[in-house]
């Protein structure tokens, strides 16, 4: 987001960044529907900071769940607090197991996990009522070629979900990765313009309406053509609701059945546990970065002018 000194209060840039040559960034946790893609629940906060990181965000986001719902998540969220809570409110979880605590309980297929310490945000009242031991059970996805994956879980009866349907489950968690770049890059919300932290939020929460709005097209046209609406593009369905959008053409009833037909035309091809570098593949401009306060920069323009 701009630079401005109200962004900076409310949103400040990561202690790694020289002030005054960087922006200042926001962090959003969000709930995203498995079947359809659709934000449930979303929080906007600061990038650093107490009670800002994406554990004690879920958190809060536990309102949107309920009894029956089933929570996937990555190595993060793998932690006794999070099954507690899950438990408290009647849910599952299905999460990757952290490198590091894998290798131990390499040959179990269930695990104990013990009430650790009281946290700073909990009151003595609740650490107390809380079991002094959960048991979950893990899976291990093996592949041929590939390393061992290991998956922790509280569904521990084997005969009513079983391993290959918790991987299976697991593997479409790789849709959170691109509908957050279907929200940053095809809704171009991943670089902000508003210059106050109250307008920032407010352009966040329109991105995200617009995304709901999106989604929500795709899956009446999902319907309509007897389809999944994750194997519709999102893409798609932004560049021809613009352009249905710039003709100016009423939306009878025959041409709302065309529109949805057209949404529906391309198809998605299946991507199950898809993994991609984190890498850039187009080469920026050879530019020198701006290491100064642009005021100060422009005294001496001949050191980016070579």
């Amino acid at each position: 987001m701009p630079d401005t000194p109200d962004n900076q209060r409310e949103f400040p840039q990561p202690s790694s960044q020289k002030k005054g040559v960087d922006f200042p960034e926001a962090r959003m946790v969000a709930l995203s529907c498995a079947a359809t893609g659709a934000i449930i629940d979303a929080l906007i906060a600061p990038a650093k900071g107490k009670a800002t990181g994406e554990l004690s965000q879920m958190r809060t986001l536990a309102r949107s769940l309920t009894q029956g719902d089933v929570l996937v998540g990555d190595a993060i969220y793998e932690t006794y607090w999070t099954f507690v809570m899950l438990q408290n409110i009647g849910c599952d979880g299905v999460f990757e197991i952290n490198g590091s605590r894998s290798r131990p309980e390499k040959r179990r297929a269930y695990l104990t996990l013990n009430r650790p310490i009281r946290p700073e945000w909990m009151d003595a009242e609740t650490y107390e009522s809380c079991p002094r031991q959960i048991s979950v059970r893990q899976v291990i996805s093996r592949r041929r070629g590939y390393q061992d994956t290991f998956f922790i879980t509280s569904f521990t009866d084997q005969r009513l979900v079983s391993a290959k349907g918790i991987v299976a489950l697991y593997l479409r968690r790789w849709n959170v990765e691109t509908d957050f770049r279907s929200l940053k890059c095809a809704l171009d919300a991943g670089i902000l313009s508003c210059l106050s932290a109250e307008m920032i939020r407010k352009e966040l929460w329109v991105h995200l309406l617009a995304y709901n709005l999106t989604r929500l097209l795709m899956s009446e046209a999902a319907t309509l053509t007897h389809r999944e609406p994750r194997s519709i593009s999102f893409r798609h369905t932004v560049q021809l609701w613009s352009a249905w959008s710039q003709c100016g053409q009423q939306l009878d009833i025959q041409g709302w059945n065309y529109l949805l037909h057209a949404v529906a035309g391309p198809r998605v091809a299946n991507r199950p546990g898809r993994r991609e570098p984190r890498a850039i593949k187009r080469r920026p401009k050879s530019r020198k970065l701006l290491d100064i306060q642009r005021s100060a920069a422009r005294t001496c323009c001949h050191m980016y002018e070579q």
